[in-house]
């Protein structure tokens, strides 16, 4: 059986078993709560694989399931396993909040929203978000204090303050007091539970990097030439970066998490190093890279977009291994997409999407044609134009 249909049943054990649990039949015990301990908490590993809601009732069933699977709480950040990856968090105005405190989060594999209460962001800013975790900064004038929260836990971690980056001669401040912060975050954690943020700004060419037991944020000692699309995914940072000369190929480059040197005790990062090449005989015009439940997909064209060239969607593993075979299908997911963010909605409990279509949204052309993945390649369904006033 593969991993995910092991996820799957797993997940439909745990509705099963909360309706059991549910029963007003109090005559006899439910024999899921007679379940060996070991096998309870293997269950919950398989059922935390899918999703953190799901575990989170799963334990809720009975109490002898409740101590036999590890809480979230303490470990929300330190474990991999207990990030929200699949949750998001609904922007609502930067620097305004609810009265009650609460927020909105959408969870792109169950189509659910939850509201939860998070008391720290009153007083921060969210500057990003990164496997679900939420990267923020201290409102207050005499700290410029970074976090790492779980906004489902209330773990939390602290790194270095901003101050570090502007120490670094980088002018990043936009008279708010807090970090005019656009870019792309990734997180990591070493087997003794440091964890270390690297942080690639659209409008600086280089990488900074911290972890939990620094005092101030470093910077890469190399830079990224020209215009680069940058994207997050399982720790690393992935670069495609512009071609050295006209017509010329596309480089797809990873940087991985900072080393650290054990004669200084301090981190330093290698220089990104060569994953995979866009042939230019095969694929063309505008590209960019997204990631799709773990799988990381280039996106082109055979030609300018603007002149409705066809799409080509390929994957980054192929590229890897020297084959250039665009993919025909995206797993019944939809991906809506820009050059900036992306974000991958699975179709398994979200009917109202169209299964396998990607949204592609080209800002300088204020349009997003929609493109439906078919048996054998991918054809533009209609184009839909945004009208933006001025001003806004």
């Amino acid at each position: 059986m593969s991993s995910s249909a092991c996820r799957d049943h797993a997940s439909a054990i745990a509705d099963v078993a909360s309706s059991a649990a549910s029963s007003d039949d109090d005559v006899s015990p439910s024999p899921w709560s007679s379940l060996h301990a070991d096998l309870v908490h293997l269950v919950g590993w398989q059922v935390l694989a899918r999703d953190l809601l799901d575990y989170v009732r799963f334990r809720a069933v009975c109490a002898h399931w409740w101590s036999s699977t590890v809480a979230p709480r303490g470990h929300g950040i330190v474990d991999p396993r207990f990030h929200p990856k699949r949750w998001l968090l609904l922007p609502e105005g930067h620097g305004l909040h609810p009265p009650d405190g609460k927020k909105r989060f959408f969870n792109l594999s169950r189509g659910v929203f939850v509201r939860a209460s998070l008391p720290l962001l009153i007083n921060s800013y969210v500057l990003d978000s990164v496997d679900g975790l939420l990267l923020l900064q201290w409102k207050k004038q005499d700290t410029s204090a970074i976090w790492l929260l779980h906004p489902f836990t209330g773990d939390f971690v602290e790194l270095p303050p901003t101050m570090s980056l502007v120490r670094a001669n980088l002018d990043m401040s936009n008279g708010r007091r807090h970090v005019a912060f656009s870019g792309v975050t990734s997180m990591s954690v070493s087997i003794d539970g440091v964890v270390t943020v690297m942080i690639k700004l659209y409008n600086i060419p280089r990488v900074f990097f911290a972890t939990t037991k620094d005092q101030q944020w470093s910077v890469s000692t190399w830079s990224l030439q020209g215009y680069s699309h940058t994207i997050s995914s399982q720790g690393k940072l992935f670069v495609l970066d512009s071609p050295t000369t006209y017509g010329g190929e596309q480089h797809i480059l990873q940087i991985d998490p900072p080393r650290l040197d054990h004669h200084v005790m301090s981190s330093y990062l290698l220089p990104p190093r060569l994953i995979a090449t866009c042939p230019n005989d095969k694929i063309k015009g505008r590209f960019c890279m997204e990631e799709c439940v773990l799988e990381i997909l280039l996106i082109g064209h055979d030609a300018n977009p603007l002149f409705e060239g066809r799409m080509l969607v390929n994957k980054v593993a192929d590229l890897i291994m020297g084959k250039v075979v665009p993919v025909t299908s995206i797993g019944g997911n939809t991906l809506f997409t820009t050059i900036d963010h992306e974000i991958c909605i699975k179709d398994d409990d979200v009917s109202v999407y169209v299964r396998e279509n990607i949204a592609v949204s080209y800002l300088l052309l204020w349009a997003t044609p929609l493109y439906v993945v078919g048996v054998s390649k991918i054809i533009l369904l209609c184009t839909t134009t945004f009208l933006v006033a001025k001003g806004s």
